[in-house]
């Protein structure tokens, strides 16, 4: 009997009109929205970040400042809660703000149900600046190690012949030689040239136009193709829903290219076919690439959604396509699935448009 008093004195304290006053006070600093994801109140310093006015958010589906957040959140929020994940913000005047979202269901903690509360930490804060530093720093150790090694193997090694090309005398030793020195030589420009290809896979490529042109696309990823031996027949190149959307297609074009390249590498694809298909209009640059004769793995798949890096590159060069693929994909907040279906497999990149439009 005294736990349903009791129960009754906190709903009395709590009561719908008063929910949404509760969670401003007790979480200052928050975005709060409702069960639609629509913002109901949003923190000082967040507002002051964005540049917006909170009568302008009040609401507004929370996809005006952080596109593409509806789709993630479903994920993330299957437990009731998630802690610390990256997202993008967009501000009034189209700026995009680094930051860590924390958030959870208020029916969690309270008896305040209905409402999705946000903990906003910009990343252009002192101590988290210093923490991606670090990884950087770790990053750079690691690819000094790996280069220490992989780099000078060669380099020691045409070290070593010159050597002994200046006291060999035999003629058919020094052709020998010459020929190991050019092996040797061609292996570090090799790894010298994947490198510069990782380094330059998200740089621009002369200025884009914001306009993706079937035929253009068809013939350069054609190329790419030409330049290995694959028995694959590239049936055509797809643009739909994208004559309004003012993307930078340079970076389009990078992750197809290098995606290409990863794909027929070792020659490891058989008889098939391959379509690419690049869709928009609907708040995301989609890029579906659909294969017939070729099955992705676990290993495969694992390289284009793993972690990547200049140190990763020099252990596995072959990879520089698919690490390549996943720097631009990364930085542009995107994400790689798979499909298979019989002998038909799929590779779906989709990317939010906010992060490769030019407008």
């Amino acid at each position: 009997m005294a736990d349903s008093k009791e129960a009754q004195v906190r709903n009395s304290l709590i009561s719908p009109t008063d929910a949404l006053r509760f969670l401003q006070e007790v979480f200052s600093d928050t975005i709060l929205l409702d069960s639609r994801l629509t913002i109901q109140s949003v923190g000082k310093y967040i507002i002051s970040d964005l540049g917006y006015s909170e009568e302008e958010l009040k609401n507004e589906s929370v996809e005006l400042i952080i596109p593409g957040f509806a789709e993630r959140a479903f994920v993330l929020l299957q437990t009731g809660f998630f802690s610390r994940q990256r997202f993008h913000l967009v501000s009034k005047i189209g700026d995009l703000i680094t930051v860590n979202l924390s958030g959870f269901y208020s029916g969690l903690l309270t008896d305040v149900n209905g409402f999705v509360v946000l903990r906003y930490d910009n990343l252009s804060d002192t101590h988290v600046i210093q923490d991606q530093l670090n990884l950087k720093a770790e990053e750079l150790d690691h690819f000094i190690y790996q280069a220490s090694h992989s780099l000078r193997g060669p380099l020691a090694t045409i070290r070593g012949l010159i050597n002994i090309a200046k006291i060999e005398k035999d003629p058919a030793q020094l052709i020998f030689i010459h020929n190991q020195l050019e092996e040797f030589s061609n292996r570090l420009d090799a790894k010298l040239y994947k490198l510069m290809c990782f380094a330059e896979a998200d740089k621009m490529r002369g200025t884009p136009t914001g306009l993706i042109y079937p035929a253009v696309l068809f013939n350069k990823l054609k190329k790419v193709m030409e330049q290995h031996t694959s028995k694959m027949v590239f049936k055509g190149c797809f643009v739909t829903g994208m004559d309004s959307d003012k993307v930078n297609e340079h970076l389009i074009e990078s992750i197809l290219t290098n995606l290409i390249n990863f794909l027929f590498i070792d020659d490891h694809s058989a008889y098939g076919t391959i379509e690419v298909h690049v869709t928009g209009g609907t708040g995301f640059v989609e890029i579906i690439v659909e294969i017939t004769g070729f099955c992705f793995g676990e290993s495969f798949q694992k390289s284009l959604t793993g972690e990547h890096g200049y140190g990763h590159l020099l252990e596995q060069p072959n990879l520089t396509g698919a690490y390549s693929v996943r720097k631009v994909v990364h930085r542009l907040q995107g994400k790689i699935s798979f499909s298979q279906a019989g002998s038909k497999s799929s590779i779906h990149v989709k990317i939010p448009y906010s992060f490769v439009s030019l407008k």
